[in-house]
């Protein structure tokens, strides 16, 4: 099979999880055999080819104000530009079509296409060849990619968001499968009338080359009462950091609260003087291992719709139990009461009281990370996950030619 795939970016730029994702499958069907190219957005102007862990990709510059991973201070009138023309990009559709009558590939799999735009989806369609979407975030629904705005959820597409995606709706009929990473995510677009000629609609959920074993967790040994939390991630208002904070601050004495990794600094400086102290401690950057058996329980308060964040898959796989909103996909891995504890983030003080539940009772810590390693074994079956994928893409060739 040759298989193509289109991301707004890959190795070595990585935005969020959908990269390393990516680039695991790409890996993974290179080594099963199978053709692979991978085409991205990339730094600098024109058409680039180079090879990454044998993987051929292809990057292409953005026709458009700036490249958006490029990590720079924009102007609201820049942002809005750029969302507007991203609304549906035909000269990045037209570098879609040229780059596909050079590779002629059996099929396509779209992961994320900011910098594309959904145009990119007819530019395949044109070439007449099966597109299998995978969807990662909100994009095709919210520009933002979250449909969250003022510190609460939109339980409905405001006014601009449908605007910039007016035709991205009807540009998805022609998509002929659709894969969600947490059935939350598939049924939102499905709800809203997306992917409506797609004859293959699955949940896959992803997986992990991350490996647990050799980490031995605190939940494992243990020797004070006092439980340590940990928050790893975005330091962010939709991330739930500034509710975590409020909510554990001076309430749980003798308990602790880590937070680890990193955001922009007019959002995070003023939490660090306001909240940081014995008990709460701003560790910047940490490598996953080293945060995870250091930790006893790994909260996980996201207020927007988390799609489905690696974090807690990670935190499965280190053994470490987790507290995580019902919000989103993240109902989706948490197992209640056994890997670890659900809370309603609208509720009034629900998240605390999940948290005083490992105070009260510190033996669940090593009671419930155990079931968590256990249930983890799935979420690093790499070979399981590359075969539901591969039967995926065979099927549809197969009802192609049918």
């Amino acid at each position: 099979m040759k298989i193509f795939y289109l991301n707004q970016l890959y190795s070595p730029h990585v935005a969020g999880g959908s990269e390393i994702c990516l680039q695991e499958e790409a890996h993974g069907m290179l080594a099963r055999g199978h053709e692979v190219t991978v085409l991205a957005t990339g730094p600098t102007p024109g058409i680039t080819i180079d090879h990454v862990n044998g993987v051929k990709v292809i990057r292409a510059g953005t026709n458009n104000v700036y490249w958006h991973y490029k990590k720079e201070q924009r102007s609201f009138v820049q942002g809005k530009t750029w969302h507007i023309k991203d609304s549906y990009n035909a000269s990045m559709a037209t570098i879609v079509e040229t780059v596909l009558d050079t590779e002629a590939p059996d099929l396509v799999a779209v992961h994320t296409l900011p910098g594309w735009s959904a145009a990119a989806w007819q530019a395949i369609a044109n070439k007449n060849i099966p597109i299998v979407q995978v969807l990662h975030d909100l994009y095709h629904l919210c520009p933002t990619t979250q449909m969250f705005k003022g510190g609460e959820v939109c339980e409905q597409r405001c006014i601009s968001c449908r605007l910039l995606r007016v035709r991205s709706r009807g540009a998805s009929s022609v998509v002929s499968a659709v894969v969600g990473v947490s059935r939350f995510v598939l049924d939102k677009h499905l709800s809203a009338g997306f992917f409506s000629n797609a004859s293959i609609r699955k949940v896959v959920f992803n997986a992990r080359s991350l490996k647990g074993e050799d980490v031995i967790s605190t939940s494992e040994t243990r020797t004070s009462s006092d439980v340590r939390f940990g928050f790893i991630g975005t330091l962010s208002q939709a991330k739930g950091l500034e509710f975590l904070l409020n909510q554990f601050s001076g309430k749980l004495p003798g308990a602790t609260l880590s937070i680890a990794g990193r955001g922009d600094p007019a959002y995070v400086d003023p939490l660090k003087q306001k909240y940081e102290s014995e008990s709460v401690r701003f560790l910047g950057y940490v490598k996953p291992n080293d945060f995870f058996a250091s930790i006893d329980v790994l909260v996980v308060p996201s207020l927007w719709n988390d799609t489905y964040p690696g974090v807690v898959v990670e935190a499965h796989i280190y053994g470490v139990p987790v507290i995580g909103s019902a919000r989103g996909g993240i109902p989706e891995i948490i197992t209640e009461k056994v890997t670890g504890l659900i809370f309603e983030p609208t509720e009034d003080g629900a998240l605390l009281k999940t948290m005083k539940h490992f105070v009260d009772a510190p033996e669940q810590v090593k009671k419930m990370g155990a079931a968590a390693k256990e249930s983890s074994k799935s979420m690093v079956d790499i070979k399981s996950w590359l075969d539901t994928y591969e039967n995926i893409y065979m099927n549809l060739l197969e009802a192609t030619v049918g």
